[in-house]
């Protein structure tokens, strides 16, 4: 999967979270996804909060969650 295929998908009406869960399933990091949101025209912080707020996500959303959690109480 690359950008080409993010913004064929886009063009054919698919939603961010569609988008996402493509990727995913075909082996996409969630730094990965950020870096495809961010080639589709958004910020970096738009990226960033889109993927780590996405439902195809959510799994990964406590973990990393409880490791920022950890870093600002050091």
């Amino acid at each position: 999967m690359n950008i080409h295929d993010a913004v064929r998908m886009r063009q054919t009406g698919a939603s961010d979270d569609e988008i996402l869960s493509e990727f995913r399933e075909h082996g996409c990091s969630k730094l990965q996804c950020v870096v495809i949101m961010r080639e589709l025209g958004f910020s970096l912080i738009e990226a960033k909060k889109l993927v780590h707020e996405s439902p195809v996500w959510a799994d990964a959303r406590w973990r990393d969650d409880h490791i920022l959690d950890g870093l600002e109480q050091e």
